[in-house]
Parts: structure tokens; sequence; C-alpha cells
């Protein structure tokens, strides 16, 4: 299994001395890892893990079963308050993987994460 990790903060913005960070919410620490799934050799499983920055509390993890050669879409949120979308590619052979993590807030894009993985068989 490969696994990556990285954190999407949320903008600070400085106006007149005082943040909106309150109003802009938490930061989140995003994870993808994306596995041969062992009870079907022709796909891989997709998961992710979504933690607010501030508490670590895990906020969501949505999982999806891909077929190899086969792009899929997950999402977590409200796309009016806050939303992650997932987009991931599995090539044909299973070898490797490729994902865009994309953080929105009120329909506005807050950061893009891209990524590349290469996958393990099981043994």
């Amino acid at each position: 299994m490969r696994c990556l990790s990285f954190v999407m903060t949320a903008l600070l913005v400085v106006a007149g001395g005082s943040t909106r960070a309150a109003e802009e919410g938490p930061g989140l620490s995003v994870s993808v890892s994306v596995e041969p799934a062992p009870s079907r050799p022709e796909a891989c499983l997709c998961t992710a893990e979504v933690k607010d920055l501030e508490t670590g509390q895990l906020l969501a993890v949505p999982r999806l079963m891909l077929p190899k050669g086969e792009a899929g879409k997950m999402s977590v949120g409200d796309p009016a308050v806050f939303e992650v979308l997932f987009d991931i590619t599995i090539d044909r052979t299973g070898a490797a993987a490729t994902y865009v993590v994309t953080c929105r807030r009120k329909g506005r894009v807050m950061g893009i994460q891209k990524g590349s993985l290469s996958l393990r068989p099981p043994a």
C-alpha cells in the first residue's frame, strides 16, 4: 500500500488587524491511500482521511473501489459550505495511481493537491 499525506490549510486574511480565520474554519489534513483490493484482484481500494488540523478530529473517511484502468470521483462535505473532492485514476496494470484533491469553501477553490503513487501487489 502507498499512502501520501498532505495538509490543506485555510487561508488567513489579515484585514484591519483582525483575521478571518474563524469564519473560514480550520485547516484540514488530508491523506490518500490506494492499495490493491485483496478480495478483488481486478480492482484497487482508494481511501482518504480528512481531519481537522486544529483538533485532530477525523471528519470523513471516503472509500472508492476502482477497477484497474478506470477513473473515479468521490467527495465529502456540503458544497454550500465546505467540500473536499477526490479524482483518482488507476492505470490498467494496477501498478500506479494518480489523484487530484480539491478543497472548496462556499464553491471557491481553496487548495489543490496532485500526486501519483506506485502500487505493490498484495503479499
